[in-house]
């Protein structure tokens, strides 16, 4: 794929495509469609398992397909193993906690993962980080600072740069906090893919209609 895989991309600092919030909606609501239709309309239906920056490929228009489905299984059971292939890479910073501590696959699983995704493509920065050679996760420290007084500044100091104008902070606001949605540790609290898609949905039409000014309508012009 000619613009390689999301994590390379966000890396790419030099991009002009980068500073398009935009492009990036439309990048969280490809990966989020392909997980919908992998839940919700193959029979029966399935979880990819291994959801993370580096299964995101994007094409020449910015165009995400979810890759690497050497891991998928059938929804809601229980693995007994976790032996795979030497040749698959499995990132434990998108497992969810349910599968980490007793190994049950269901489709909330991908949905944390996608949460993941999410505050890395919107933040642009990685999921895991070291803070005084200590390893914090990325929805730690946002989760301090939702609810707070004046929430929209302080979460957009740790957004990506190039996403902090006045018409877009509102917009990213409201993605974190869907994300992080995505990451709440009970499974059945977590929404479903359907719900992702139609959140980002609402989110994508606000956020260009700010950036779309309307249509002006001549016929109600006077000078006519």
């Amino acid at each position: 794929m000619e613009n390689g895989s999301l994590r390379e991309w966000l890396k790419k600092n030099r991009s002009t495509e980068n500073q398009c919030l935009a492009n990036r909606i439309q990048i969280a609501l490809d990966i989020a469609n392909g997980l919908q239709y992998l839940h919700n309309f193959t029979e029966p239906c399935y979880v990819h398992r291994n959801i993370n920056s580096g299964n995101i490929l994007l094409n020449k228009d910015l165009r995400a397909k979810i890759t690497n489905f050497a891991l998928a299984e059938e929804s809601e059971r229980k693995i007994t193993s976790d032996c795979t292939s030497p040749h698959v890479t499995i990132s434990r910073t998108c497992m969810a906690p349910e599968y980490l501590e007793a190994m049950i696959v269901t489709t909330k699983m991908d949905v944390y993962a996608f949460g993941v995704v999410l505050l890395e493509l919107i933040t642009g920065r990685d999921y895991i980080s070291l803070q005084d050679e200590r390893k914090v996760m990325l929805h730690a420290i946002i989760v301090n600072l939702i609810g707070e007084e004046n929430e929209e500044e302080k979460v957009s100091m740790l957004i990506d740069s190039r996403l902090t104008g006045n018409r877009e902070k509102a917009c990213v606001l409201q993605l974190i906090k869907l994300g992080l949605a995505c990451l709440i540790p009970e499974p059945a609290e977590r929404p479903n893919m359907v719900d992702v898609v139609s959140s980002l949905l609402k989110i994508y039409a606000s956020y260009m209609d700010q950036i779309i000014p309307p249509s002006i309508d001549n016929s109600l012009d006077p000078e006519r």
